[in-house]
């Protein structure tokens, strides 16, 4: 299915891959860490692949990607280079609505960025 969406990684590779079933896929792109990052959903419905590319931060690259279902999706991150120097190394950004609402897990530390992200029960 990703293969029928080549607009969704451009030049850039996609860094995770998450598909809660044969005919859905989330992915997340870094987009080299310079300035912002992309989160992707790729879905089949009625015979044609559509695609969604995601932001909910504009501040942040994003490296990993799970999913428990179709909606509920996990992605962690870390810092782009242009983003402020006071805001946390790493996001962990979480929705349970396929994507309309994304929430930001609070940071007990400042210092820390995420590479992976993976639960049990994830469909990998």
């Amino acid at each position: 299915m990703l293969l029928d969406a080549p607009e969704v990684s451009g030049r850039n590779d996609l860094d995770d891959i998450c598909a809660p079933h044969a005919n859905m896929a989330w992915a997340v792109q870094n987009i080299s860490g310079e300035s912002r990052g992309a989160i992707i959903r790729v879905q089949l419905k009625d015979g044609k692949v559509i695609s969604d590319i995601m932001d909910p931060t504009g501040k942040y690259v994003y490296e990993g990607v799970t999913c428990l279902d179709e909606k509920t999706v996990w992605v962690v991150g870390f810092k782009a280079r242009g983003a402020s120097l006071d805001m946390p190394e790493g996001v962990i950004l979480h929705t349970s609505d396929g994507g309309s609402n994304w929430t930001s897990q609070p940071m007990p530390v400042k210092d820390v960025a995420f590479w992976k992200v993976s639960f049990v029960g994830a469909h990998r």
